[in-house]
């Protein structure tokens, strides 16, 4: 979930980044810096690679779907910001289908409005790739508390099995004491009989 939070930001990030440039070519930047952005802009674009890369197999696909589109735009972006910037900040394309003037602050208005509308997908694209690997992750859990509601269950079934045993092994205990005592009491019976007689052979042969 990590790698896609990232891949979000990262993309936000790029968003961004073409926002600053849009808002400078509005001040008829130097070519020099119009190429230190852009290439802030394909950093973004690698380390959005590298998340892609990372992602998990689940999300990888979509991801690598978006990375696509976004490293096609970008390049579609960075052609025109350097051919036709004009369609960029809302002034006059190359080749304009009329004479009549250009409305700036409509054609500007337009591309906020697509730029919000990018930003919302990428949310809902973000927000998408949460709810598979929460689902994922969701799965596993379910799957883990199944097999150790499976072990516990055969826990349970050899407790009871040794409490079974322990109670046969409690029932051989006390007939084994009930026989001690058994052999004990016929012991001193036959002790008792034995000091009789012996007391009997005494009385008749000195007694007599």
């Amino acid at each position: 979930m990590a790698s896609s939070k990232r891949f979000e930001d990262l993309k936000e990030d790029y968003y961004s980044v073409r926002d600053k440039i849009t808002a400078r070519l509005r001040q008829r930047i130097s070519e020099a810096v119009l190429n230190n952005m852009f290439s802030e802009g394909d950093k973004i674009i690698d380390y959005m690679k590298n998340e892609v890369d990372m992602a998990p197999s689940l999300v990888k696909t979509e991801m690598n779907f978006n990375w696509s589109q976004i490293t096609a735009d970008w390049n579609d972006y960075k052609n025109t910001a350097r051919t036709n910037p004009g369609a960029l900040i809302g002034g006059p394309s190359i080749a304009p289908s009329t004479s009549r003037p250009v409305d700036f602050e409509t054609n500007l208005k337009v591309t906020k409005g697509i730029q919000i509308l990018q930003k919302t997908g990428a949310s809902l694209s973000r927000a998408q790739m949460i709810a598979k690997e929460t689902e994922t992750i969701g799965t596993t859990v379910i799957t883990e508390l199944g097999q150790q509601r499976e072990t516990l269950t055969r826990t349970r079934e050899r407790l009871d099995e040794t409490g079974f045993h322990l109670k046969r092994v409690h029932g051989i205990l006390r007939s084994i004491n009930r026989r001690v005592v058994t052999n004990k009491f016929l012991l001193i019976v036959i002790i008792i009989i034995e000091v009789g007689i012996l007391a009997c052979l005494i009385y008749w042969k000195f007694f007599k």
